[in-house]
């Protein structure tokens, strides 16, 4: 066998070790999910958790040649666990740019309603049809199989996104439309 062969043949095996590491600490997370009694909750700013979020994920979406537009309501508080609230950020903004369309858009909003505030991450592309909607929250759940190597994950991260705004007492959907817009909504209670 000639270097460059092997060279492939370990590249391989790194990246399906990367994959598998990745999917063993996402089980863990959600197994840690569904029993951690300890919640170290206080009241935050939502609002610079998700510019934070946004601000880290900005090259990626740039490599990516998508274009972001957000509209960040300042000083949204509330009362939960910040490092949990940015990793559902970070899954939904991933996601999108896992799906959006080369040229394509992605938003991202966060505003008040009532008593609550609401995020909503939204991307250009394919949507998703009506008949997968509740069902893509569920571990390991594809609209679509053949994307699931293509873009590297085993459909965990919209369950952990779940898990983690289940737990802050909030709601958690997709909407999707024909003209291909898919949204993320997650709705959290303000404090007081």
């Amino acid at each position: 066998k000639t270097v460059g062969s092997q060279a492939k043949w370990l590249g391989y095996i790194k990246s399906e070790t990367e994959r598998m590491t990745k999917l063993t600490n996402d089980l863990l997370y959600l197994t840690q999910m569904d029993y951690s009694e300890a919640k170290i909750y206080s009241d935050f700013n939502l609002s610079e958790t998700v510019s934070n979020v946004i601000l880290t994920m900005e090259a990626v979406i740039f490599e990516h040649d998508i274009h972001l537009t957000d509209e960040i309501c300042p000083d949204i508080i509330i009362h939960g666990n910040s490092g949990q609230i940015a990793q559902v950020v970070m899954n939904l903004l991933d996601n999108a740019v896992k799906y959006a369309p080369v040229k394509g858009t992605i938003g991202v909003s966060l505003k008040k309603t009532g008593h609550h505030a609401v995020l909503s991450v939204s991307n250009s592309g394919e949507g998703i049809p009506a008949e997968h909607l509740d069902k893509i929250f569920d571990r390991f759940y594809r609209a679509d199989k053949s994307r699931s190597r293509k873009n590297g994950g085993y459909g965990l991260g919209l369950a952990i996104a779940k898990a983690i705004v289940n737990q802050h007492n909030g709601k958690i959907w997709a909407e999707s439309s024909p003209d291909g817009t898919t949204a993320f909504k997650v709705e959290l209670p303000l404090v007081k």
